[in-house]
């Protein structure tokens, strides 16, 4: 699917822990087959392109008797997003798992 969104101009800003209020202009789409969603937009703290999935159930799939059950379905609701831009940022700490900038903000899950 061809990505129709304008380009984004990422900021190469250094890292540091930020909420952000509450973005506009990122989508929520269910990923094929109902197996979680798909978070697509710009970062508000640096500009960079984000996309995230949640995904139901453990990542595995199950086993034995279980293994033909559909993982539940999460709440509908707000969800913490972090920065994932893979971009390079000044002063992030070592023990800092995501390539982002730091800012963080909510999404609603539908």
């Amino acid at each position: 699917m061809p990505d129709d969104t304008p380009p984004v101009q990422h900021r190469p800003i250094p890292w540091t822990r930020h909420d952000h209020a509450v973005p506009d202009g990122f989508t929520v789409t269910p990923i094929a087959e109902n197996k979680g969603f798909e978070v697509n937009g710009v970062c508000p703290g640096c500009g960079g392109r984000i996309r995230r999935e949640w995904r139901y159930g453990s990542g595995n799939g199950y086993k034995g008797i279980f293994k033909h059950r559909q993982p539940p379905r999460p709440k509908p609701g707000p969800r913490t997003v972090r920065c994932c831009c893979g971009h390079f940022h000044a002063d992030r700490p070592a023990e800092e798992t995501l390539e982002g900038c730091g800012a963080y903000w909510m999404v609603n899950l539908p």
